[in-house]
């Protein structure tokens, strides 16, 4: 039997595909991916969030956020830091972006540039940034 989040982003899911027009289907892509996500469905979320980020040129931060979360469960670590970066930009002030970008650069090896992602998001938002993720990309939990 498949949980309420599964069956929540089935409804998105099927709601975009019976009628993928109209002003909100950017919107219903971002959740059907959205959720997919969060239900652990790292692929249909990325077919989901590509179409509303990419090709209906998204100007939500937070979709851009989720489609580099999938392209991080994914292994695409570029793509993944080239969209954080994107969400940055759309929302300069979006602690989760700094936050997931710092830890996408940690994981590519790319340490003191995560570094400055890190001091951002802690700056942003000291509460949301994990303090064992600042201590070993700072060395301190500032």
């Amino acid at each position: 039997m498949p949980s309420p989040l599964e069956e929540a982003a089935s409804a998105f899911v099927r709601s975009v595909e019976v009628w993928p027009y109209g002003e909100d289907r950017e919107h219903r892509y971002y959740r059907a991916g959205q959720l997919s996500l969060k239900a652990g469905h790292h692929e249909a979320a990325l077919k989901y969030l590509e179409k509303a980020t990419k090709q209906l040129n998204s100007t939500s931060a937070d979709a851009w956020m989720d489609y580099g979360t999938a392209l991080r469960s994914q292994g695409e670590f570029t793509q993944a830091t080239a969209a954080y970066e994107y969400a940055i930009k759309l929302s300069p002030r979006h602690s989760s972006a700094y936050y997931n970008l710092a830890s996408t650069l940690n994981a590519s090896g790319r340490r003191e540039e995560a570094r400055d992602y890190v001091r951002q998001a802690v700056k942003l938002n000291p509460v949301l940034a994990s303090r064992q993720l600042a201590v070993a990309l700072l060395g301190t939990a500032t």
